[in-house]
């Protein structure tokens, strides 16, 4: 007998972002987005759990990958292809489309699980904190 194993499903469109609980059904997924006065004495170091300089952040979206992406991974001065990344992270090629990505106006700043934009990361001058939940179901 011969079965066929579920699909793991991409986004094609871009999701707009909003305050409180976003569902994304073709993912699977909710994003919680809230924001915070000061900063935590201590992060909770979670791969489903980012931390923003709200001041840093426009609207927000969610879509998966495109060809020619590019972002700066937490840590990094410089730019990479987000194709780049996924290969130092032996992601297979199959599943790096079933990525979400989380957008501000144009720029990615948080591959969701993977890691932040380093331009988006909470300084010694930041003021108000975003606070983004991911949950799969």
């Amino acid at each position: 007998r011969f079965t066929q194993k579920p699909k793991e499903r991409s986004i094609e469109d871009i999701f707009a972002i909003n305050y409180g609980k976003n569902d994304i059904p073709p993912l699977n997924l909710t994003l919680d987005v809230m924001t915070e006065e000061k900063k935590p004495q201590q992060f909770e170091f979670d791969k489903n759990v980012a931390y923003f300089d709200m001041d840093k952040i426009g609207s927000l979206s969610i879509r998966t990958f495109r060809n020619g992406d590019r972002f700066v991974p937490l840590g990094m001065k410089y730019s990479v292809k987000l194709k780049d990344f996924f290969i130092s992270l032996k992601i297979p090629k199959e599943k790096r489309r079933y990525i979400p990505l989380l957008i501000s106006e144009k720029d990615i700043i948080w591959v969701i699980g993977y890691r932040i934009d380093d331009r988006y990361r909470i300084t010694d001058r930041t003021q108000q904190i975003l606070k983004v939940v991911a949950e799969y179901h």
